[in-house]
């Protein structure tokens, strides 16, 4: 268990999983690069359930598009995971995610990663 000035027993997590406006990524056709499968599964998914069994993670909020990204979020976070509509650039994405962490959860701190890295 890790603590830093204080009792902080689990760490939210911000998964940036959105796309940006204008632009075409990849896997757009699935709701997005974080949408794209791997052996039948969302890569989105795939860290949402790594981060839901790692013991030192709190609350995890998914940023993205909500209504490709919400059936695997839910699916797989156990109750521990949100969608959170995704603003209009990754640094509004992050920013989406830690206002609604820091009103849920008694640290400061927040562990920030990619919804397409499994």
């Amino acid at each position: 268990m890790w603590s830093v000035k204080g009792d902080f027993t689990k760490l939210p997590a911000i998964v940036v999983a959105g796309t940006s406006e204008g632009y075409r990524p990849v896997g757009i056709e699935a709701g997005g690069k974080a949408m794209l499968r791997l052996d039948g599964k969302p890569l989105v998914a795939m860290v949402v359930e790594a981060l839901v069994n790692s013991p030192s993670i709190g609350d995890i909020y998914v940023v993205g598009q909500e209504a490709y990204l919400k059936k695997s979020v839910e699916d797989y976070g156990r109750g521990r995971a949100v969608t959170i509509k995704q603003g209009s650039n990754l640094v509004e994405n992050v920013m989406l995610g830690y206002e609604r962490a820091r009103k849920e959860s008694r640290t400061p701190y927040a562990l920030v990663l990619s919804g397409d890295m499994p």
